[in-house]
């Protein structure tokens, strides 16, 4: 009898405990952020990424890194973010830039003067599987210019870097190191039960618990 009723107790907790989601956090960091550095091109021909794998739901609230505007032209235009489906870990976009359906959310930001580490709001929810998150210029209203800041210090199995150039309308390996993206977040819990599939539960184990002490009666 003892035994049915922690048992109920058990079950009854772990649907209650699903109902609070867990708190936001860092989706995928590719490189810790080193003030100063170089730069390689965010330009209307000249497209970074950062390739990322997710393992379980989450909703994606900002996407960003160490971006840095130029003083005649940042002021001039936008650049654009996006996160983008890939097929596998290693995969590529599979068009020229961008497949079809393969931009699953997109956003313009201002770009600042100088070295700056940024973060800029996007909204997506984003199922396990493998995906980038991309910068550049040309496409969704974006006109600006910048540079993706190299020589911050990658984060082991998480710098993963693309790049696209329209000279050569393709995708490759990034030749260059040290960009810091970053995509935040918050992991969603598992579905909440319905009321109804709660009050359902309570009522069985309550007519199961009465059967057990009618049977010990008898």
């Amino acid at each position: 009898m003892k035994r049915l009723l922690t048992y109920g107790l058990i079950c009854l907790t772990l649907g209650v405990g699903m109902v609070a989601p867990a708190a936001a956090d860092t989706i995928h960091e590719s490189a810790t952020f080193v003030p100063g550095g170089s730069g390689g091109s965010l330009t209307q021909t000249i497209f970074q990424g950062s390739r990322f794998s997710l393992s379980q739901t989450v909703a994606v609230d900002h996407i960003g890194g160490h971006i840095q505007g130029l003083p005649l032209v940042s002021g001039n235009g936008l650049l654009f973010g996006a996160i983008v489906g890939l097929s596998s870990p290693t995969a590529f976009p599979t068009g020229t830039p961008f497949g079809l359906g393969e931009v699953l959310a997109s956003t313009t930001f201002s770009v600042p003067i100088g070295a700056s580490d940024l973060l800029t709001p996007l909204s997506v929810t984003l199922t396990p599987g493998d995906y980038a998150v991309i910068f550049g210029s040309g496409l969704f209203g974006a006109t600006g210019d910048g540079f993706m800041v190299l020589e911050n210090t990658d984060i082991p199995g998480s710098s993963s870097y693309i790049r696209w150039s329209s000279n050569s309308n393709t995708w490759i390996e990034s030749p260059s190191t040290g960009f810091r993206f970053v995509v935040t977040g918050t992991p969603l819990a598992a579905p909440v039960p319905e009321p109804g599939t709660m009050l359902l539960l309570g009522s069985g184990l309550v007519g199961l618990i009465g059967y057990r002490m009618k049977k010990a009666r008898a």
